[in-house]
C-alpha cells in the first residue's frame, strides 16, 4: 500500500479528542442559602461590606464526620474584601478562637466529640493569634 493511500484512509478515520463534561452535581439542601452573599460586618476584623460564610469546621471534615456541610450553625461571616479568610487558610494569621461563634463551637463538639473538637480548635483557631 502506498503511503498516500494510507494517509487518505487515516484522514477519514481521524480521531478527535473525546470531550466529556461531567454533569454538575445537584445542589444540596441549604447550599444556596450558604453561598448567598450578604452585607454586614466581618466577624474577624469588623470591616463593613459584603460577606460570605466560612466553614468553621471545614466542609471536608463535616462530610467525613457525616454532618450537614451547609448547616448555618457552622458558619462564620467573613468579609469578601478583607484578607481575614485568605490569611486563615494560608496560616498567615489564624482566626482566634475568641472570634468563633458559640454555635459553631457547639456544632463542632456535637459532630466530633469533645476531645477531637479540642484538638481541632487548638490547631486551626489558636487563642494567641
Amino acid at each position: 500500500m502506498k503511503r498516500s493511500e494510507l494517509l487518505r484512509r487515516t484522514a477519514l478515520v481521524r480521531r478527535e479528542r473525546l470531550r466529556w463534561n461531567p454533569p454538575r452535581p445537584r445542589e444540596e439542601p441549604g447550599e444556596r442559602e450558604w453561598k448567598l452573599p450578604h452585607h454586614g460586618r466581618c466577624e474577624v476584623c469588623g470591616q463593613i461590606g459584603w460577606l460570605f460564610r466560612h466553614h468553621v469546621l471545614y466542609e471536608r471534615m463535616v462530610r467525613r464526620a457525616g454532618g450537614d456541610p451547609w448547616d448555618l450553625r457552622n458558619a462564620m461571616d467573613v468579609g469578601q474584601h478583607c484578607t481575614c479568610h485568605a490569611d486563615h487558610h494560608t496560616a498567615m494569621r489564624r482566626i482566634p478562637l475568641s472570634r468563633v461563634p458559640e454555635d459553631a463551637i457547639a456544632f463542632t463538639i456535637e459532630l466530633l466529640g469533645e476531645d477531637l473538637a479540642t484538638l481541632f480548635f487548638e490547631r486551626y483557631y489558636p487563642e494567641g493569634s
